[in-house]
């Protein structure tokens, strides 16, 4: 591993501890990137990563491997503000979350579909919230 990691990567390595998973599979880390071979046999075991996987962790919020997962580490959630109306706070459930994933850059990705189906469950990480589906 490098010596630094992106902080999507810290983030979920963060998360699988905290779930108390033992093990976390990156593709840029695990696949070797620069071997032709090897990168194509492993992408075609796709179907068994996902499905053998207890826990599928999507980034779905931000643009790159830099965000980081919102909620840990500092990396802040959007928090959307409470409306005054009268006597009455009123308090939005914030964003809904399939919106969120289908704008995210996560869902233009081909693998989305696969990962999504898959596994068994899928842990999506959006910048108002996470959600868990199974």
């Amino acid at each position: 591993l490098p010596p630094t990691l992106p902080r999507t990567i810290e983030d979920a390595i963060t998360v699988t501890k905290l779930l108390g998973h033992s093990y976390l599979w990156v593709d840029g880390f695990c696949i070797d990137q620069s071997d032709l071979e090897h990168c194509k046999h492993q992408i075609g075991l796709k179907d068994r990563i996902y499905s053998g996987a207890q826990l599928t962790i999507v980034a779905a919020a931000g643009d790159n491997k830099a965000f980081g997962l919102p909620g840990l580490n500092g990396t802040k959630r959007r928090h959307d503000e409470p409306i005054r109306v009268d006597d009455f706070t009123l308090f939005t459930h914030g964003t809904c979350p399939s919106r969120a994933i289908l704008k995210s850059k996560w869902f233009t990705r081909a693998w989305t579909f696969q990962e999504a189906v898959l596994s068994k469950r899928l842990l999506v990480f959006i910048e108002s919230q996470a959600s868990l589906y199974c």
